[in-house]
């Protein structure tokens, strides 16, 4: 069982109120005034008890709420590192494709889709000449 403290909780129930957000450990300390040090062994304990999810990207780590059941694929931008969790029916749509056509079964949690989110997209020349074609 694992070690239950007031700031545990406090935490938990932060994510859990956010269930589709992705937040740093800089916006949970500044959200709610605890200390870095406790956040950054709080978030670790959550993560290996599998109530929360760590995401890396190249600003950092980010984590989200796991505790609500939902598996989702997502949405990265290869510029800014954004995590988008992608929950749709077209999604399902292509999971139920690749099971059917491929006999190949997506794990939903760990899908991710590069490419470069809308306000990225401005400064891409790559998105620019695709845009053109």
């Amino acid at each position: 069982m694992p070690y239950r403290t007031k700031q545990r909780d406090t935490i938990l129930q932060y994510f859990s109120d956010k269930p589709h957000a992705s937040l740093t450990a800089r916006e949970v300390i500044e959200a709610l005034d605890i200390s870095e040090a406790t956040v950054f062994r709080t978030l670790t304990h959550l993560t290996d008890e599998g109530l929360l999810k760590r995401f890396t990207t190249p600003h950092g780590s980010t984590y989200q709420y796991s505790g609500c059941g939902g598996h989702h694929m997502h949405l990265k931008c290869k510029s800014c590192g954004t995590l988008v969790h992608l929950e749709c029916s077209f999604a399902e749509e292509i999971m139920r494709h690749f099971a059917a056509e491929h006999h190949f079964a997506l794990d939903k949690e760990e899908t991710v889709f590069y490419g470069f989110c809308e306000e990225c997209r401005g400064f891409c020349e790559e998105c620019r000449k695709g845009e053109n074609a």
